[in-house]
């Protein structure tokens, strides 16, 4: 069985429209595409790219260039090197090229090959190449340079399109602006979805709204060593979803919608500040919980070992900012000297993106055991939840029932030295304006669980156990 390479993943700038354009070009189902090779992430060399993308399988070659013009080619057979020359023709007889936008403007083409024997170009010394001697579609025959910080001037053309592959009417000029220029350029690995399993790899039941606020309110929580709400921790990289989440949980809880934690796109954390939300019911009930919000992780961002240490304690203030030039001080206003038992966090929640559990580049799980080790020495329980997972199975009703899914939570088990039980699956609200049933459900299996982790860890051992009384939050509470 052919093995495929294992690389650091990330998220491609293929767009999930564009996924399924392509799908439906191939024609032959579903297929899942997998980010190998990235220029700006591992170099523009021949070298790199056929250590990377050699005997993969079927991929898809995407440029995208200075015009905000995309294009690029798809061959259903795996590049493989002849034994005796650098460089020959294979024949495919489903490739084809395609543009998918032009100046910026969704402009949809499919360029089938008509000289299937000539249909795409091997050289050792080139990076993927279509047609005879890459005339069709050549990309670079050296290494290239980045220049301006995110620019590749590529070497390569179109000087011939059309020669083995039907350019319809269209010029060379009409797909790539005769401007090889580009920001990026991507090779995905095309595999078909792995088939759901015939058994749940964990059972749980459905959860309503009304059941679990019904059940949660029911809690019998202790005023004098919770303070008003249990305070649970959010903590994890650049966009994982982390912000996502506690909206997610908000929105599932009130029936609606929210949008109170600051969310975004980019290298840098939107979110600056250690902030907290309170849940609120569609009648007003506000839930015994507070959700912080961090700062994501990046490379020199984020809290550290020792703003984690402060914040589970309860030193640090809410609407505190995060800074990557120093640390809080004890003599500042933002640090509580004789922080009150409702200020000290009751579970920590790692928020990972499960794409990204095989790229460890900038260290970051490192940090995370980091902190959850120094959660377990002061006696405070740790969730991993995993998001994005519509991206390992696209039917987020099944993903208990998924291969990859499961993988990903092993993968994560084992990474993080976090048991499986205490690892949970989660597609956030991103797309939705509407309540969607089965996110909903998903939050509130995640949401009541680590409630329970919460409580387990303040639960009183032996001879200290005492009466413990209900809460009552009102919404004036809330921030």
């Amino acid at each position: 069985m052919r093995q495929i390479k294992k690389y650091p993943t990330m998220p491609g700038r293929l767009k999930e429209e564009d996924m399924m354009q392509l799908e439906a070009w191939i024609g032959t189902g579903p297929k899942n595409f997998t980010l190998i090779h990235s220029i700006s992430r591992d170099g523009c060399s021949p070298t790199t790219f056929h250590q990377r993308c050699d005997n993969q399988g079927p991929t898809v070659t995407v440029l995208y260039n200075t015009q905000g013009s995309v294009f690029g080619g798809y061959t259903s057979v795996s590049l493989s090197k002849h034994p005796h020359f650098y460089g020959r023709e294979i024949q495919d007889n489903a490739a084809f090229l395609f543009q998918l936008y032009f100046d910026g403007k969704a402009t949809a083409n499919k360029f089938p090959v008509k000289d299937k024997t000539n249909a795409i170009y091997y050289n050792d010394n080139q990076g993927p190449s279509f047609g005879k001697n890459g005339d069709d579609l050549s990309t670079f025959t050296e290494t290239i340079g980045c220049t301006g910080g995110h620019v590749f001037a590529l070497n390569g053309s179109m000087k011939s399109f059309g020669s083995a592959f039907e350019c319809r009417g269209t010029s060379r000029s009409d797909v790539c602006n005769n401007n090889m220029t580009v920001l990026e350029m991507e090779v995905y690995l095309v595999t078909e979805p792995r088939q759901a399993i015939d058994t749940t790899w964990r059972n749980i039941s459905d959860e309503t709204v009304d059941g679990f606020i019904d059940e949660i309110s029911s809690l019998k929580l202790d005023k004098v060593q919770s303070g008003s709400e249990i305070r649970i921790l959010f903590l994890g990289p650049v966009g994982s979803g982390k912000s996502s989440f506690i909206n997610t949980c908000c929105s599932a809880v009130l029936g609606r919608i929210v949008q109170k934690a600051i969310c975004g796109t980019g290298r840098n954390s939107v979110t600056r500040r250690y902030t907290s939300f309170i849940p609120r019911t569609n009648f007003g009930y506000c839930l015994p919980i507070r959700l912080c919000d961090t700062s994501g992780y990046s490379e020199d961002f984020g809290p550290d070992a020792i703003e984690c240490n402060y914040i589970l304690d309860g030193h640090i203030k809410e609407n505190f900012k995060f800074s990557d030039r120093e640390h809080i001080q004890t003599d500042s206003g933002d640090f509580v000297v004789s922080p009150k038992p409702g200020d000290k966090v009751r579970c920590g929640v790692f928020v990972i993106a499960a794409a990204d559990l095989e790229d460890d580049r900038r260290g970051i799980f490192k940090k995370i055991v980091s902190q959850k080790e120094l959660m377990e020495e002061k006696g405070i329980p740790s969730v991993v939840v995993l998001t994005k997972v519509d991206k390992l199975c696209k039917d987020a009703s099944r993903v208990y029932k998924n291969s990859d899914v499961k993988e990903a939570v092993d993968t994560a088990s084992s990474l993080l030295g976090i048991s499986r039980n205490n690892i949970f699956p989660l597609k956030n609200y991103e797309d939705e304006v509407e309540i969607d049933e089965v996110v909903n459900n998903m939050a509130f299996i995640i949401l009541k669980h680590i409630i329970y982790r919460a409580l387990d860890g303040m639960e009183p051992v032996g001879d200290q156990c005492t009466h413990t009384a209900a809460l009552e939050t009102t919404e004036s509470d809330v921030l």
